[in-house]
């Protein structure tokens, strides 16, 4: 992790535009207002984190209580191949998505303590987690489905709309 940032992206020619990611939404953890990307936010600054990615079939059921913040959002895959990287454009891992329409969620935990901490040492872990799922659905906008730390609401009412 870098800058707090890594991407989701479905094609190589997809320009990445940072700030039009969240154009439009409702939340400020995952910008995907750009189709064939998304702009994921983290707590810490630099280092790793914990990032899991599940593929269903279908909606999944209800996020479970301990992740304290949590946001839908549609994402389009563009290109035959998804793959999640960081800052620097290296493959963290492939997604196995086929192109076209998915509704994705991406639930977090311990992001003001990332935030606070910063930067990782190597071998250090992070307190920050997150959870990135993906089904097959029409394009619908974005939600925030909840939100508990003070970096999540801060980034929710600068970059997106969410009160």
């Amino acid at each position: 992790m870098h800058y707090a940032q890594a991407y989701v992206q479905s094609d190589d020619d997809t320009e990445l535009d940072v700030d039009g990611a969240f154009a439009d939404q409702k939340n400020g953890l995952c910008g995907a207002a750009v189709a064939g990307s998304v702009v994921l936010t983290t707590g810490l600054q630099t280092g790793d984190v914990g990032l899991r990615v599940l593929i269903h079939d279908s909606e999944p059921p209800a996020p479970d209580p301990t992740w304290e913040d949590v946001v839908e959002f549609p994402f389009t895959a563009t290109g035959a191949t998804v793959e999640l990287v960081d800052f620097e454009g290296d493959v963290v891992c492939v997604i196995p998505l086929d192109t076209g329409d998915f509704r994705a969620r991406c639930s977090a935990t311990g992001m003001d303590e990332g935030h606070a901490l910063d930067t990782t040492e190597e071998d250090e872990i992070s307190p920050d987690h997150y959870l990135l799922e993906f089904w097959p659905h029409p394009t619908e906008p974005d939600r925030v489905l909840r939100t508990a730390s003070a970096l999540a609401r801060r980034w929710n009412s600068t970059r997106g709309t969410a009160e």
